[in-house]
């Protein structure tokens, strides 16, 4: 037998033979070293003199004798583990060499971090030597598992100083610029440069603005549009809660990215809980320390753009609550934007916001107002000077226009014909209060022509002009728009999520009007046929001959499909439309379904 088959290490020889051994050495003559002991006897458990290369008692009985020339340390367990350390050191040269050598691999990794948060991690045993390095996916692992525990204060990384300016993509962002911002003015460009040129700029804010260039740009790249926003959302995970500026301003465009989605309902909330438990809409340059004057201001800007968009977004999931929760939240958030907006005087966008949200919270009021048969013509027609009065403000604070003026545009569309960025970005409020007014005044349309008790009791002719004359007003903006883009090359047009919503109320009112000038023409075609009108028949006032305003708008909701994906609703049922009206024509019936969709 080779020797070799006995290391020293062997634990299993000792563990299989332990009582043996026992019993041996109890009899073995003291006079002896164990370490001379030879194995052969010590498995037959006789006695062994110890001579080498052959003791007497095998030399007597012609035995086979072998002995392990290292033999084990008789001693506490422990030793075998101090052994094994050992044997692992020998690949090091030096200890404080391999010291240094981890040293430098954990700084290696670890420059764009808190040293401190991974110090906390990871050396608690300085004796361990790591060979192992901590990448940035692992250790933001270890943030997301961990948040919900004891470290959330040292785990929200401050990552002031993590973006360089020559890490900055400059073409991307001027596609941020050029297509997504005149739609969306969040974020200041004089803010950012300083935020750069401070090295100060959050990674989780420069990957929302990448995000959302790739998806606006002329040929959207969905892929890594998706890939940045998913980037941005998990630092937002990783540090939320913190009070900062650049983190709302993220979520805002992460939520923009999910329009039409729940997750956009999801990171709305989260943006409105930050904002409602810190009061940050009521942010005072005099009464803050912060080291940017402009982020004071910024905060307070996205606070209420927030507010703005997550009513929105709340009013979507309506129909998922009872009346009194919506009666609720209607209160509540009305008094809040009303408290917001008192007294103040600016077109700033987070105030065009605001506008935009209060109107909305009192159409869905007045809505369900009507379907519980609890409202006052008069409701509407205030509504109606509302929005009219709003809009008049702010086309007086932009461009100095007399409400002679105003009027002259409200007839026609077209006699504004000189647009600045500035006035365009205003058409695009026009579109969207526009639109409240028809679904309003639709909604109380069609609840009166389904009931002939309230067709004796509630005029609806005044809102059957409303509607009609918007929804021209609409398309004519429209037009205006891609004219004035085409002559600067500001092609394609990108508009919000919530366009969508004000194209379907278009097309709405022109279905309406299209079956019912058709239905009028049959009639009167007809001598001795139908003379009996349908419930859609009062749109005959304004005759519409074909579908060609229906097939502009689901156009323009074709185009949106292409960055905001969730458009697809409002297409089907455009096309559901369409071919209901185009049926009913040829049939005869004149009868179409319209759906309240609010997405």
């Amino acid at each position: 037998m080779n020797y070799n088959s006995y290391e020293s290490g062997n634990s299993s020889y000792e563990n299989n033979h332990q009582s043996e051994n026992n019993n041996y050495f109890y009899e073995r003559n003291p006079q002896y070293e164990n370490k001379n002991l030879y194995n052969t006897c010590r498995k037959k458990r006789r006695k062994c003199t110890g001579e080498r290369p052959k003791c007497l008692t095998c030399q007597q009985y012609n035995y086979v004798c072998y002995y392990n020339p290292f033999p084990k340390k008789r001693g506490p367990q422990q030793k075998r583990k101090k052994r094994k350390y050992k044997k692992h050191e020998k690949g090091s040269k030096n200890d404080n060499d391999s010291d240094i050598m981890d040293e430098a691999n954990l700084n290696e990794h670890t420059s764009n971090y808190n040293y401190s948060v991974i110090e906390n991690i990871i050396t608690k045993n300085s004796e361990l030597t790591y060979d192992f390095k901590i990448t940035p996916s692992i250790f933001n692992d270890f943030i997301a598992y961990n948040e919900c525990i004891n470290f959330k204060d040292k785990l929200n990384i401050n990552d002031n100083s993590i973006i360089g300016s020559e890490l900055i993509n400059y073409i991307v962002i001027n596609y941020y610029y050029k297509y997504f911002h005149p739609n969306f003015p969040v974020i200041n460009y004089k803010s950012f440069a300083v935020h750069v040129k401070n090295g100060t700029l959050s990674k989780y804010l420069l990957f929302a603005m990448y995000g959302m260039a790739y998806l606006f740009q002329p040929n959207s790249n969905i892929s890594k549009a998706t890939e940045y926003i998913e980037k941005s959302k998990a630092l937002i995970l990783q540090n939320y809660g913190i009070v900062n500026v650049q983190l709302l301003q993220a979520i805002f465009l992460v939520t923009i990215f999910e329009s039409g989605k729940s997750q956009s309902w999801l990171y709305s909330g989260l943006g409105t809980k930050i904002v409602i438990n810190n009061s940050l809409y009521f942010m005072n340059i005099k009464k803050n320390k912060y080291l940017l004057k402009e982020d004071i201001e910024n905060m307070k800007t996205i606070a209420l753009i927030i507010l703005g968009y997550d009513t929105w977004i709340c009013l979507i999931y309506k129909d998922e609550v009872s009346n009194e929760q919506l009666r609720q939240f209607i209160k509540d958030r009305s008094n809040l934007l009303i408290s917001l907006t008192t007294k103040v005087f600016s077109t700033d966008y987070e105030y065009y916001v605001l506008c935009v949200a209060t109107f909305l919270l009192e159409v869905v009021h007045i809505a369900q107002k009507i379907k519980g048969n609890d409202f006052n013509i008069e409701d509407i027609d205030c509504l109606n000077i509302d929005i009219l009065k709003t809009q008049h403000y702010f086309l007086k604070n932009i461009d100095n226009i007399s409400l002679i003026r105003f009027n002259d545009i409200s007839e026609d569309f077209s006699y504004y014909l000189e647009l600045s960025e500035e006035q365009k970005k205003w058409i695009n409020f026009f579109l969207i209060t526009i639109a409240e007014r028809i679904y309003i005044n639709r909604i109380l349309i069609l609840d009166v022509i389904n009931d002939t008790e309230k067709m004796k009791i509630y005029p609806i002719a005044k809102s059957i002009a409303i509607v009609s004359k918007s929804a021209d007003d609409c398309s004519i903006a429209l037009k205006l728009l891609y004219e004035v883009a085409e002559l600067k090359n500001n092609l394609p047009l990108r508009f919000s999520y919530g366009k969508a919503w004000a194209f379907y109320q278009c097309v709405v009112i022109y279905i309406l009007r299209y079956v019912a000038t058709q239905e009028s023409k049959y009639i009167k075609q007809e001598k001795q046929g139908k003379t009996q009108s349908t419930k859609y028949s009062i749109f005959s006032s304004f005759p519409q001959e074909t579908l060609a305003p229906c097939y502009f708008y689901l156009d323009l909701l074709k185009q949106m499909r292409t960055y905001f994906v969730n458009v697809q609703v409002y297409i089907r049922e455009v096309k559901l439309l369409i071919y209901q009206a185009e049926k009913s024509v040829k049939e005869k019936t004149f009868q179409i379904n319209i759906r309240d969709i609010f997405q």
